[in-house]
């Protein structure tokens, strides 16, 4: 962590003083996995992703597993030199809320957190993708803070057709303008969210491909010329 730290002092000191270290997360194991994984992806894609069954997919067993690993993982990072965090993003999806709870509690109270509806995953058609209620959420994480760049109560964007490649791709080019513009001393952020978010984010900034596996850590340094990803 220590060159990547100095990179971006260099960044921020010689081009761009709001480059940030940005450590984007996937989220654990959900229900929703396991169900595409058992079944196959084409009875996945052409019945069960339709079913109510997998509405905003939570965690399982082994998600829940994971992001418990994630935060010893994260504490071990920081003792190695992985800066402190000045804000946590989240999706507003449950299975990805409940990962920042479980792998990222120790900075709960510490650092603001915020759900960001511009980090969700791919939506459309999947009932995994759709999310619950704000009020619905609120309860369920009081912790966490909807009043940024959330929609209204019933999810706006859920469509009977999955968005596509252009399209999310067009949300996460809004997403990155937004962080850019975002408070100065959000320095470093953790972002936890989606395997197609992360891996078009990475199409949007120019790196290589990459498929994280669940609760997968990648991070990258994000300015004004560009990212530089960083495992």
């Amino acid at each position: 962590w220590a060159h990547a730290v100095a990179e971006l002092d260099a960044l921020r000191a010689a081009a761009d003083p709001r480059a940030r270290l940005l450590v984007m997360v996937r989220h654990g194991e959900g229900l929703h996995n396991v169900a595409e994984r058992e079944l196959g992806s084409e009875r996945w894609e052409g019945v069960e992703a339709k079913l109510d069954t997998y509405f905003d997919a939570p965690l399982n067993d082994v998600g829940r597993a994971q992001a418990a690993e994630l935060n010893g993982f994260w504490r071990a990072a920081e003792a190695g030199g992985l800066p402190g965090m000045d804000v946590i993003l989240v999706s507003p999806l449950t299975r990805a809320l409940e990962t920042a709870k479980l792998g990222l509690g120790h900075l709960w109270g510490r650092v603001p957190v915020y759900a960001v509806e511009l980090a969700r995953e791919r939506f459309g058609k999947n009932k995994c993708d759709q999310r619950r209620s704000v009020a619905d959420l609120r309860a369920k994480f009081p912790e966490v803070n909807f009043d940024l760049f959330m929609g209204p109560e019933a999810d706006p964007w859920w469509t009977p057709t999955r968005e596509t490649d252009e399209e999310i791709e067009a949300r996460i080019a809004h997403f990155f303008s937004w962080l850019a513009h975002s408070p100065a001393r959000w320095r470093n952020v953790a972002l936890v969210g989606h395997s197609s978010f992360m891996l078009h984010s990475r199409r949007v900034l120019g790196v290589p491909d990459h498929w994280p596996a669940n609760c997968e850590c990648v991070s990258m340094l994000v300015h004004a010329h560009g990212p530089a990803a960083r495992p």
